[in-house]
């Protein structure tokens, strides 16, 4: 922050400066005279040698600071937009009810969370088991009775645009996923979860 700063003024000083101070030194090294003149013409004649320099200066001050703004609104707005991608979406999260021993599911997002395919139990390199729900409307909530004293939950869901979303907890530590980012993490202990072997799935009530 900054270096960004910093970076700002003085792209918006020292051109402005050097605009006026160049040719204001080429003058006096020219005529070689420091001396204030009494001569209401040499005055003018120095202002309008300066006022086109001067002019320029005003001129990419105005520009840069037009600039400036315009691509500051425009980060704004990217990150404003960004930031609705990630809230205008389901988020699917997990909640132990540890004297029950089981987890709950909720859609805490917005958006209904579709195609659930939900897996528990890490045993090795496999999932003990996996389960299949049709949707999960924004603030629904689904209790996972089959998931008592299980170590580990991977959801996997899409919103109604088809993005695919994971949602993984481990040791009661929630991490949620971009499915896409989530794969190119080929060094993250998820990206494993995502490859581990899992039985087909069945249906969400079925025992």
């Amino acid at each position: 922050m900054f270096q960004k700063r910093k970076s700002f003024l003085i792209l918006l000083f020292v051109p402005p400066l050097l605009l006026i101070g160049t040719p204001m030194a080429l003058y006096f090294l020219k005529f070689h005279t420091f001396k204030l003149s009494s001569n209401p013409s040499d005055w003018a004649n120095l202002g309008s040698y300066f006022a086109a320099f001067v002019g320029l200066a005003n001129v990419y001050v105005f520009t840069y600071l037009t600039i400036s703004l315009y691509n500051y609104n425009d980060r704004r707005q990217i990150e404003e937009l960004t930031r609705q991608n990630i809230l205008d979406r389901p988020i699917i999260v997990f909640t132990m009810y540890h004297d029950d021993g089981y987890y709950d599911m909720k859609n805490i997002g917005k958006g209904s969370a579709l195609n659930l395919i939900i897996k528990y139990g890490i045993e090795g390199n496999s999932w003990k088991d996996s389960r299949i729900a049709y949707s999960l409307k924004d603030g629904d909530e689904l209790s996972l009775k089959f998931t008592w004293r299980t170590n580990a939950i991977l959801c996997e869901y899409d919103d109604i645009f088809s993005n695919k979303f994971i949602s993984i907890i481990e040791d009661d530590k929630m991490s949620v996923f971009q499915y896409e980012k989530l794969k190119e993490l080929t060094d993250n202990k998820f990206y494993d979860y995502l490859n581990f072997q899992s039985p087909n799935p069945k249906w969400f009530h079925e025992i």
